[in-house]
């Protein structure tokens, strides 16, 4: 490590283990200062009373800060520019808040400037050189915060979960993930002819095991296990963690809920609510009413589309996370006797019934091209997937799916899974002729392939989680599973200082 000491940002404070690991963390790392940005005061992880500042995670995501703005350093032109790129991601990301806000662009620019103003701000004034958080910046703030740090040259470090449950890749670069696992991969190419001989650790061969024996219905993935099952799990877990929080904490959401509740604003916010649920319903019957059972006879991609908003297409998708440039790149560059079939997530509508992330629009522009047939959101997706010729997508999980069943990918986003055996990372036009001429050759993964690409993963992810609700291993106690993921940051702490 250099000379000097961390003085460390810190975003993401609220899950059950994270707060505690991030305080070991800054503990190993000897860390002289921290600006945290949570929402409780308890989720500080504490250094001294001269050594940390709180930034309020409540409202910096609608671009609202407790600043004196004559006090803050002002902006200029120079850095206006080079900051253009995350400006358009930031204001893509504000469509996750219009549930209770919906921005126009106006709103959206202020917030942008902001907190582009009010974090290069912090991250001059306490003179920051490190940035921890245990995911993908995907909330407009932490955006903000990435971006100026790697505008500065400042360290970034952030967790992203595996495939396989209780796995971290620790990264610094969202485009970049899982450094290294390229390198494993061709260095196991060398060793291992056959899949039998590749050992695996138990949880990656359970995983490997479990797709095996799912041949009609793929594995439902770790972090969506239960989470739309029960329609009130969400509003039991946030009321459970008002009561886990303390009776301060409960009697100031009592006093909210009252004041909201009197207040005629909330009731506009309501109607409007309903409004829109009405829209979605409408936009679910015009996929429904395009959507006739498809024919497996025909050559085809499948394209199953991401919910959204969500962090597997904003950030990681990048310039894709406008899933409508997938498939017009493909219209245009597909043979033409080859369809593209999209199908919409199942859990859309569920996840944002107030119509975020799509609209009748978007589907209609879709079906304008040639190429696109919609799926029914009830058909079998591992039908469709073995029928096809490929898969299509940002990021999704699909791609695993797809490895299993012996077909290749068209990868438009940033993830670990651009480093396995036929999946095509498609950045460009050519990127894409390239990867389809290559399919018409007959490239597709094997077995082999899916066994390398777990053993690569084996070797470069840590073991762990952020959060006891994640966690898999009963085996494993929270003591344990800490010093795992203390272990990851500080050890790529130490790579990057």
């Amino acid at each position: 490590m250099n000379d000097h000491k961390p003085r460390v940002i810190v975003t993401r404070l609220s899950l059950e283990m994270d707060d505690e690991i991030k305080r070991r963390v800054l503990k190993e790392i000897d860390a002289e200062f921290c600006v945290s940005v949570c929402q409780f005061e308890h989720n500080i992880p504490f250094l001294g009373p001269n050594q940390q500042v709180r930034v309020s995670s409540q409202n910096v995501k609608w671009g609202n800060y407790d600043a004196d703005w004559n006090e803050v350093t002002p902006i200029d032109e120079e850095l206006i520019y080079k900051m253009r790129e995350c400006e358009a991601v930031y204001m893509d990301m504000l469509t996750r808040l219009e549930e209770r806000h919906p921005f126009i662009y106006q709103d959206r620019k202020r917030a942008y400037l902001r907190s582009l103003q009010y974090w290069n701000h912090i991250l001059d004034k306490h003179k920051i050189n490190l940035y921890l958080s245990s995911g993908i910046p995907h909330e407009s703030h932490e955006y903000v915060i990435y971006s100026l740090c790697k505008q500065k040259g400042i360290p970034t470090i952030f967790g992203h979960s595996g495939p396989v449950q209780d796995t971290k890749f620790f990264v610094t670069d969202w485009e970049e993930s899982a450094v290294g696992m390229e390198e494993a991969i061709e260095s196991l190419k060398t060793k291992y002819s056959k899949p039998e001989e590749i050992p695996l650790k138990d949880k990656f061969e359970k995983f490997y095991q479990s797709h095996l024996a799912n041949r009609d219905n793929a594995p439902v993935p770790w972090d969506m296990v239960n989470k739309f099952n029960n329609p009130f799990a969400k509003w039991f877990g946030v009321v459970k963690n008002v009561f886990k929080n303390g009776k301060k904490d409960f009697l100031e959401h009592v006093f909210k809920f009252i004041v909201r509740w009197i207040n005629p604003r909330y009731w506009v916010f309501m109607f409007d609510r309903l409004r829109r649920k009405m829209r979605v319903n409408s936009m679910m019957r015009f996929y429904d009413k395009h959507a006739p059972k498809p024919d497996l006879n025909k050559k085809f991609v499948y394209f199953p589309l991401h919910m959204q908003p969500e962090c597997s297409t904003n950030p990681m998708a990048g310039a894709y996370s406008d899933q409508l440039l997938i498939a017009k790149m493909l219209n245009g560059l597909l043979p033409e006797d080859c369809l593209i079939y999209v199908k919409e997530h199942p859990n859309q509508p569920r996840q944002y019934p107030d119509g975020r992330g799509r609209d009748v629009h978007f589907y209609k522009d879709l079906l304008s091209l040639d190429k696109v047939r919609f799926a029914p959101t009830n058909f079998n997706s591992l039908t469709l997937l073995k029928s096809s010729i490929a898969v299509a997508t940002g990021t999704g999980t699909v791609s695993m799916e797809a490895l299993f069943h012996e077909r290749p990918v068209l990868l438009f986003g940033h993830t670990f899974f651009q480093y396995a055996p036929s999946i095509f990372p498609i950045h460009s036009n050519e990127d894409c002729r390239n990867a389809i001429k290559e399919i018409q050759n007959g490239a597709k993964p094997s077995l082999l392939d899916v066994r390398i690409f777990l053993k690569a993963m084996e070797q470069v992810a840590q073991e762990g989680t952020f959060a006891r609700d994640y966690q898999e291993r009963p085996e494993w106690t929270g003591e344990e599973n800490i010093r795992s993921m203390v272990e990851g940051f500080v050890g790529k702490i130490k790579e990057v200082r």
